[in-house]
């Protein structure tokens, strides 16, 4: 008998509130891309149009901003996997070009050595081809026939086309914005397109204490200080497992309290 809690169930007891500039945005209104990460964010790397994040952590409306990183196709590409695999049950409300000044309206400090940048594909940076490198905010709204137990009302994808270590680099080891969740597929290339346990990924994450809540990714390869929770499978698409990080806090807490409780 299967006893695992299932990961729907559990992740729509963290519904988030859905944020007041994505409620109220009027058609045709620029958004405001600091706005965006004040919400709670999933970060994909190597991304691709997977949309199995999207349909998990919006069905329980625990987080209604995404981003997705690859660079491993060109802006056209991805635009017409978008239009011809349409999110289901949603339409498209809002589509916003994004520019480098305002992803990054600052010089962003790296956090890796040389020799772990070179691991790069095509160099370490959020702008790795200047003439092909791109990002773009779409807004999607629920169908009108479907109700709240489809998923939340509307919800935001940046996308961006660019170096996936360094744009979690620059965007969260460089801000206080940290994601609510990341969700990594069991990818096992090379130190630029692994991303999970010992990956340059985790390497930023702990350099810069920019950690996410939870990881999606295989039950094999979660990150150190994560521990992989008693529930089922996100999705047999990519393995997805739930990994949570420690609270290193109630941990000391609980430590302390024994202590206590010996001493009486």
């Amino acid at each position: 008998m299967n006893t695992k809690k299932s990961p729907i169930e559990f992740f729509s007891k963290e519904k988030e509130t859905i944020p007041s500039w994505l409620k109220d945005h009027q058609k045709g209104e620029k958004v405001q891309i600091s706005q965006f990460f004040k919400s709670r964010v999933v970060y994909y790397p190597a991304a691709g149009t997977d949309y199995s994040p999207i349909y998990f952590f919006n069905k329980t409306h625990s987080a209604h901003s995404f981003v997705y990183v690859d660079y491993g196709f060109d802006k056209k590409k991805i635009e017409e996997e978008l239009s011809y695999n349409a999110i289901e049950g949603y339409h498209l409300h809002h589509h916003q070009e994004v520019s480098q000044n305002e992803l990054l309206p600052y010089a962003p400090r790296y956090h890796l050595t040389e020799e772990e940048m070179s691991f790069a594909k095509d160099g370490y940076d959020m702008s790795i081809q200047p003439k092909e490198a791109f990002a773009f905010l779409r807004i999607y709204e629920r169908d009108k026939e479907l109700g709240e137990e489809h998923g939340a009302w509307r919800f935001a994808m940046l996308y961006i086309g660019a170096d996936a270590n360094a744009t979690y680099d620059a965007l969260f080891g460089n801000t206080e914005c940290v994601p609510y969740a990341c969700a990594l597929t069991a990818n096992m290339g090379s130190g630029s397109t692994c991303f999970l346990v010992n990956s340059l990924l985790e390497k930023i994450a702990r350099r810069t204490s920019r950690f996410p809540k939870y990881l999606l990714c295989p039950k094999e390869y979660g990150w150190q200080e994560y521990q992989l929770m008693e529930l089922d499978k996100v999705t047999s698409h990519n393995d997805f497992s739930v990994w949570k990080r420690y609270d290193f806090k109630a941990i000391v807490d609980k430590l302390f309290d024994a202590i206590e409780d010996a001493r009486r």
